[in-house]
């Protein structure tokens, strides 16, 4: 099962999300979704608690998905999980290639 990526290029909040769907295709299981916050957020927040950025990441994302389909539809996460990633995103860009370098073709390996 493929995940979906959707990247958030106006949020200042999320920088992109991925979504995993469950192998058990079952209404308990519905799969996976990652969120991802933009590096400039995460550094004025690093004051917050995991709980307490996770609280807030998410009740974003249930924003963004509630404008994009007209009301609330998104459940509260049965198991959520907040880590603080701090060097998982670039701050000075590889020179002539500012979203990702491409280290080799095949296979394909993006860096």
């Amino acid at each position: 099962h493929e995940s979906e990526v959707k990247y958030f290029v106006k949020n200042k909040m999320i920088k992109y999300v991925s979504v995993k769907p469950s192998a058990n295709k079952t209404a308990e299981d519905c799969g996976t979704i990652t969120i991802h916050s933009h590096r400039t957020w995460a550094d004025k927040n690093t004051h917050l608690s995991k709980a307490e950025a996770g609280q807030l990441i998410y009740q974003e994302f249930k924003n963004l998905v509630s404008s994009k389909a007209g009301s609330s539809t998104l459940p509260d996460p049965v198991h959520m999980i907040c880590h603080k990633w701090r060097y998982s995103q670039t701050r000075r860009p590889y020179p002539g290639s500012p979203g990702a370098v491409t280290l080799l073709q095949n296979p394909l390996f993006i860096g």
